[in-house]
């Protein structure tokens, strides 16, 4: 991909993939957590639907299941998983929890920005460790230290990842100080026999802005991290992109593993041809054709409002000549279906798109996204809450 330095494109494909077999065997098995009735005390601001179908209530489950700062979810009182109920999610259960509270499986922590407060007596504090891990710490307060409830530290830069600079270990936590900033961060366990010892339940509550952003997205140039603190905490799995289509959807897309597929363009006329260089993309539309853009400074390219209505003509004087753009549209339009023969879906996702399979079903699905070297984009859901390569 060498040649590739000066120019991003992405073609964004749409797949669905999970097979509706697993998802019924699911809601088997999981709905019974939710099926009694009780009342609910006012929890958490994140509500989720006014119509939670079993479905919605499936992927609600685990999309906390995947979040580190969910730690359960609960259906208020007004009906069941199927009936006008609504769902909220946790950041700590605690007296929150009813017979409609289901409590992650897959995690011992959840994890808080924020600090744990200590008392001017300290009597909580059971010990200080500066040569830890955050997995060693994780290990330490659920198996070595029986009275721990959370640990909390400070966040100094965003180079040693993995190896805070102190940890505190508690066994009580009587006040917590959330922070906007990301300059302190806690892990609280998920433990029903030493939940009691959390005195602020009200205090830790779910922020969506957590959720989604966990950690600091931007910082000062001196706390960017080298690259060999980013690969130390970087463990995703690589893959080539000659994997058979059956092979990837044993191994990966059916328990749902996570993988970063290599090479998946090499062999592609616009990589091998150079036909998406800067200088030679820019000639093959006409400069009257409209496209859906942004063009402008930075603060016009962090707003999500596009000009639905950009000339090609403008575009390629913002590539040619350096200045900032980005390019967000489908791939339907006649202008832009030129380059259809220039890629091919990757080989492990071919014959997986069962858009193909709905008769009447429209929307965009296939989209042209191109932008300076060296941009992107932060993580986020596709159209229709679909996967895309």
């Amino acid at each position: 991909m060498k040649s590739m330095r000066r120019l991003r494109i992405v073609l964004a494909t749409s797949l669905v993939v999970t097979p509706s077999a697993r998802c019924a065997g699911l809601a088997q098995s999981d709905s019974s957590s939710f099926s009694s009735s009780s009342s609910v005390p006012p929890i958490y601001t994140a509500r989720f639907t006014s119509v939670p179908f079993e479905a919605d209530l499936l992927q609600f489950v685990e999309k906390c299941e995947s979040s580190i700062s969910c730690a359960g979810v609960s259906i208020e009182p007004k009906g069941d998983i199927a009936d006008g109920g609504r769902l909220y999610r946790h950041s700590f259960v605690g007296s929150y929890r009813t017979s409609k509270t289901y409590e992650t499986r897959k995690k011992d922590f959840t994890y808080h920005r924020g600090e744990v407060r200590i008392s001017p007596s300290g009597e909580e504090v059971i010990e200080v460790r500066e040569d830890v891990t955050v997995a060693q710490a994780k290990d330490v307060c659920k198996s070595l230290l029986s009275d721990c409830v959370a640990f909390t530290y400070p966040v100094r830069s965003l180079t040693n990842l993995d190896r805070p600079p102190k940890v505190t270990f508690v066994s009580e936590v009587r006040e917590f100080i959330p922070s906007m900033f990301d300059e302190w961060r806690t892990y609280v366990i998920n433990d029903p026999a030493r939940e009691g010892r959390i005195k602020v339940p009200d205090q830790l509550r779910y922020d969506r802005r957590v959720a989604a952003n966990p950690y600091r997205t931007c910082c000062k140039g001196e706390d960017i991290p080298p690259m060999e603190e980013v690969v130390k905490v970087d463990t995703l799995e690589r893959i080539s992109c000659d994997i058979s289509r059956e092979e990837f959807f044993l191994k990966y897309e059916l328990p749902r593993r996570p993988v970063m597929l290599v090479g998946c363009g090499k062999d592609w006329p616009a990589v091998k041809e150079q036909k998406w260089l800067p200088r030679n993309l820019a000639p093959r539309f006409g400069n009257r054709t409209v496209w859906r853009a942004r063009i402008g400074g930075e603060e016009r390219l962090n707003n999500e409002d596009y000009n639905h209505n950009a000339r090609w003509g403008d575009v390629t004087e913002a590539m040619l000549t350096g200045k900032p753009y980005y390019i967000f549209d489908q791939l339907y339009d006649p202008e832009a279906k030129i380059i259809d023969d220039e890629y091919e879906d990757p080989k492990p996702v071919q014959g997986g798109d069962l858009f193909q399979k709905l008769p009447y079903f429209n929307g965009p699905l296939r989209w042209f996204c191109v932008g300076p070297g060296g941009t992107g984009t932060m993580s986020h859901v596709d159209p229709y809450g679909t996967d895309a390569w």
